[in-house]
């Protein structure tokens, strides 16, 4: 892909997932809509054309069929073999989901009867048919992801990390802008709007202990999509000829990497210290011990990892003293 391609691309995603996700906050209704695309639509148009006569039942039963039956081909013109074994089953069982949920789009009567009245309606079908065909095709991906990783050399597993962590990037902003945007929403709900306006009032306590806990993830996303940002330049560099300047850049991470885990740990005893101190004041408390055990071995492993980089590194200094 092109540099300028790829920039626009990167640039695009957060767009869109930003849009959705203020679409979905905003009209909590269109998120079944969301899950079941393009399910939903497809299972609408089938459902339509086969009203139209015996020509276009037989039209949309063929057209049902055949879509439910992609995988299928692709899973028959699949590599052959053990290592695909697991693909290709997951495969046949896309296609059988996929032959399910769009007769249940067209036909959500047939569903109804294991439906709990009045708790679960027809939307529902949709979301649940719609996220079953998104939960196996995202098995088949990191299936196939995890074999492209096991059979991958030096120079394909570099790249392999670049795109996880360009995808992790982009994850790590739209987090951002999620507790941003909650957090603006939060300040907002004290401004007195006019006569006729009810806020909510808290009491100054309660809005700097909410404060405080809304900024421990905006502040903790911002030092991992930093993180994450030097790690992609690291990875650029070690994929190199000569590497330069990669051992200061190594050094670098580790020690964000470090601080990355210290202040957010920090900042979890400091918002418990401030809401013990703040008690009296509070109309309400709840403390919260965090042991960070994700974080701390993802910390290890880039430790280990730029470790293994520096030593590479002076290993072919050395080598080249000799050569």
């Amino acid at each position: 892909m092109k540099k300028k391609n790829r920039i626009s691309f990167q640039a695009a995603i957060p767009v869109l997932l930003t849009l959705l996700f203020l679409l979905t906050s905003l009209k909590p209704d269109m998120l079944p809509l969301v899950s079941a695309f393009p399910l939903k639509p497809i299972g609408d148009g089938l459902c339509a054309l086969s009203r139209t006569g015996p020509l276009g039942n037989g039209l949309a039963t063929a057209l049902w069929v055949g879509i439910a039956f992609l995988p299928l081909f692709f899973a028959l013109r699949y590599k052959k073999g053990k290592d695909t074994l697991a693909e290709r089953t997951v495969l046949y069982l896309l296609s059988a989901t996929i032959l399910v949920a769009l007769y249940g789009m067209m036909s959500p009567a047939l569903f109804r009867s294991v439906l709990v009245p009045g708790l679960f309606d027809e939307k529902f079908i949709g979301e649940a048919l719609g996220m079953s065909c998104w939960a196996v095709l995202v098995l088949f991906i990191l299936l196939r992801f995890i074999r492209l990783l096991s059979q991958a050399n030096k120079s394909q597993l570099f790249g392999y990390m670049q795109t996880i962590l360009h995808v992790l990037d982009l994850i790590l902003a739209l987090v951002i802008i999620y507790y941003g945007v909650a957090f603006v929403v939060g300040i907002s709900s004290w401004i007195d709007r006019g006569e006729g306006y009810i806020p909510v009032d808290p009491t100054i306590a309660d809005k700097i202990r909410s404060l405080v806990w809304n900024a421990i993830p905006i502040v903790s996303c911002i030092l991992n999509h930093a993180l994450v940002s030097k790690l992609k330049k690291l990875l650029a560099v070690a994929g190199s000829e000569g590497q330069e300047g990669l051992v200061p850049m190594a050094q670098g991470v580790s020690r964000l990497c470090c601080v990355t885990l210290g202040v957010t740990a920090a900042m979890m005893a400091f918002a418990n210290i401030l809401q013990m101190i703040l008690m009296r004041w509070l109309s309400n408390s709840s403390f919260t011990v965090d042991i960070p055990l994700t974080s701390l071995v993802f910390t290890v492993m880039i430790l280990l990892f730029t470790r293994l980089l520096i030593e590479n590194k002076r290993l072919r200094e050395d080598n080249n003293l000799f050569i």
